[in-house]
Protein backbone atom coordinates (compact mmCIF):
# COMPACT_ATOMS: atom_id res chain seq x y z
CA UNK A 1 0.00 0.00 0.00
CA UNK A 2 2.94 2.31 1.08
CA UNK A 3 4.21 1.63 -2.82
CA UNK A 4 0.90 2.12 -3.98
CA UNK A 5 1.00 5.64 -2.65
CA UNK A 6 4.50 6.68 -3.62
CA UNK A 7 3.83 5.62 -6.96
CA UNK A 8 0.32 7.63 -7.40
CA UNK A 9 2.26 11.16 -5.51
CA UNK A 10 4.79 11.03 -8.93
CA UNK A 11 1.94 12.18 -10.62
CA UNK A 12 1.59 15.38 -8.19
CA UNK A 13 5.80 16.15 -8.54
CA UNK A 14 6.29 18.03 -12.49
CA UNK A 15 10.14 18.21 -10.79
CA UNK A 16 10.47 14.30 -11.52
CA UNK A 17 12.39 12.90 -14.53
CA UNK A 18 12.06 8.84 -15.67
CA UNK A 19 15.34 8.46 -14.07
CA UNK A 20 14.07 9.50 -10.53
CA UNK A 21 10.82 7.44 -11.08
CA UNK A 22 12.94 4.39 -12.28
CA UNK A 23 15.40 5.18 -9.23
CA UNK A 24 12.37 5.41 -6.25
CA UNK A 25 10.53 2.37 -7.71
CA UNK A 26 13.50 0.09 -8.09
CA UNK A 27 14.76 0.86 -4.27
CA UNK A 28 10.98 0.41 -3.14
CA UNK A 29 11.15 -2.77 -4.43
CA UNK A 30 14.11 -3.85 -3.30
CA UNK A 31 13.40 -2.43 0.13
CA UNK A 32 9.77 -3.93 0.38
CA UNK A 33 11.09 -7.29 -1.36
CA UNK A 34 8.56 -7.24 -4.42
CA UNK A 35 9.17 -9.26 -7.14
CA UNK A 36 7.08 -7.35 -10.02
CA UNK A 37 5.27 -3.87 -10.24
CA UNK A 38 4.08 -2.32 -13.27
CA UNK A 39 3.35 1.20 -13.19
CA UNK A 40 1.77 4.48 -15.20
CA UNK A 41 2.19 7.70 -14.18
CA UNK A 42 -0.72 10.03 -15.80
CA UNK A 43 -0.59 13.72 -15.66
CA UNK A 44 -3.26 15.97 -17.17
CA UNK A 45 -5.31 12.32 -18.57
CA UNK A 46 -2.66 11.17 -20.06
CA UNK A 47 0.40 8.75 -19.25
CA UNK A 48 3.32 10.42 -19.15
CA UNK A 49 5.28 7.39 -18.03
CA UNK A 50 4.89 3.71 -18.13
CA UNK A 51 7.09 0.71 -17.29
CA UNK A 52 7.26 -2.43 -15.36
CA UNK A 53 9.98 -3.67 -12.62
CA UNK A 54 11.37 -6.83 -11.43
CA UNK A 55 10.43 -10.13 -12.73
CA UNK A 56 6.18 -11.54 -13.28
CA UNK A 57 7.57 -14.87 -13.46
CA UNK A 58 10.35 -15.59 -10.91
CA UNK A 59 11.08 -19.22 -12.03
CA UNK A 60 11.05 -18.25 -15.70
CA UNK A 61 12.62 -14.78 -15.27
CA UNK A 62 9.71 -13.31 -16.84
CA UNK A 63 10.33 -9.12 -17.02
CA UNK A 64 7.62 -7.36 -15.67
CA UNK A 65 6.30 -4.95 -18.10
CA UNK A 66 3.23 -2.57 -18.12
CA UNK A 67 0.73 -4.48 -19.95
CA UNK A 68 1.83 -7.21 -17.07
CA UNK A 69 -1.27 -9.36 -15.81
CA UNK A 70 -0.63 -9.98 -11.91
CA UNK A 71 -2.27 -12.95 -10.72
CA UNK A 72 -4.20 -11.51 -7.71
CA UNK A 73 -4.69 -14.79 -5.65
CA UNK A 74 -7.75 -15.12 -3.59
CA UNK A 75 -7.51 -10.75 -2.90
CA UNK A 76 -10.13 -10.08 -4.72
CA UNK A 77 -12.85 -12.35 -3.00
CA UNK A 78 -12.85 -9.72 -0.47
CA UNK A 79 -13.74 -7.29 -2.20
CA UNK A 80 -16.73 -9.14 -4.43
CA UNK A 81 -17.89 -10.27 -0.88
CA UNK A 82 -18.31 -6.69 -0.15
CA UNK A 83 -19.66 -4.89 -3.54
CA UNK A 84 -22.39 -7.87 -2.93
CA UNK A 85 -23.42 -6.59 0.54
CA UNK A 86 -23.26 -3.67 -1.00
CA UNK A 87 -26.01 -4.56 -3.20
CA UNK A 88 -27.80 -6.40 -0.77
CA UNK A 89 -27.89 -3.51 1.34
CA UNK A 90 -29.50 -1.26 -1.15
CA UNK A 91 -32.28 -3.81 -2.17
CA UNK A 92 -30.89 -4.97 -5.73
CA UNK A 93 -29.49 -7.95 -4.46
CA UNK A 94 -30.57 -10.65 -1.93
CA UNK A 95 -28.12 -13.44 -0.24
CA UNK A 96 -31.25 -16.06 -0.16
CA UNK A 97 -31.76 -15.28 -4.12
CA UNK A 98 -31.37 -18.40 -6.33
CA UNK A 99 -28.25 -17.13 -8.58
CA UNK A 100 -31.09 -18.05 -11.64
CA UNK A 101 -32.74 -15.08 -10.98
CA UNK A 102 -29.44 -13.25 -12.27
CA UNK A 103 -28.53 -15.85 -14.55
CA UNK A 104 -31.50 -17.13 -16.76
CA UNK A 105 -28.89 -19.09 -19.02
CA UNK A 106 -27.65 -20.89 -15.93
CA UNK A 107 -27.66 -25.04 -15.80
CA UNK A 108 -29.84 -27.25 -14.57
CA UNK A 109 -27.40 -28.11 -11.95
CA UNK A 110 -27.19 -24.00 -10.59
CA UNK A 111 -30.55 -24.23 -10.37
CA UNK A 112 -30.22 -24.97 -5.77
CA UNK A 113 -27.31 -22.19 -5.89
CA UNK A 114 -27.88 -19.04 -3.89
CA UNK A 115 -26.16 -15.82 -3.70
CA UNK A 116 -24.82 -16.93 0.05
CA UNK A 117 -23.76 -20.32 -1.25
CA UNK A 118 -21.30 -18.09 -3.71
CA UNK A 119 -20.50 -16.24 -0.81
CA UNK A 120 -19.31 -18.45 1.90
CA UNK A 121 -17.59 -21.29 -0.82
CA UNK A 122 -20.35 -23.69 0.09
CA UNK A 123 -22.62 -25.89 -1.34
CA UNK A 124 -24.35 -29.39 -0.86
CA UNK A 125 -25.75 -30.34 -4.14
CA UNK A 126 -27.38 -33.71 -2.29
CA UNK A 127 -26.53 -37.30 -0.83
CA UNK A 128 -25.90 -39.98 -3.05
CA UNK A 129 -25.25 -43.20 -1.41
CA UNK A 130 -22.78 -42.60 1.79
CA UNK A 131 -20.84 -39.57 -0.63
CA UNK A 132 -21.94 -35.79 -0.37
CA UNK A 133 -21.68 -33.76 -3.40
CA UNK A 134 -20.27 -30.53 -3.52
CA UNK A 135 -20.09 -27.86 -5.72
CA UNK A 136 -17.37 -24.93 -6.07
CA UNK A 137 -17.80 -22.42 -8.33
CA UNK A 138 -14.77 -20.73 -9.54
CA UNK A 139 -13.46 -18.84 -12.68
CA UNK A 140 -12.44 -22.19 -14.74
CA UNK A 141 -16.08 -23.48 -14.52
CA UNK A 142 -17.25 -25.77 -12.08
CA UNK A 143 -15.34 -28.24 -10.17
CA UNK A 144 -17.39 -31.28 -8.50
CA UNK A 145 -15.98 -32.80 -5.24
CA UNK A 146 -16.69 -36.05 -3.96
CA UNK A 147 -16.52 -36.65 -0.37
CA UNK A 148 -17.06 -40.00 1.64
CA UNK A 149 -18.57 -39.91 4.97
Amino acid sequence: MRLLSLLLGLAFLPSLVADDVDDLVKAEIKRLNIPAVSIAVVRGGKIIKEAGYGFANLEHEVAAKPETIYQSGSVGKQFTAALVMLLVEDGKLGLDDLISKHLPQAPELWKGITVRHLLTHTLVLGVVGVELVFVALGMEGELGVVVQV
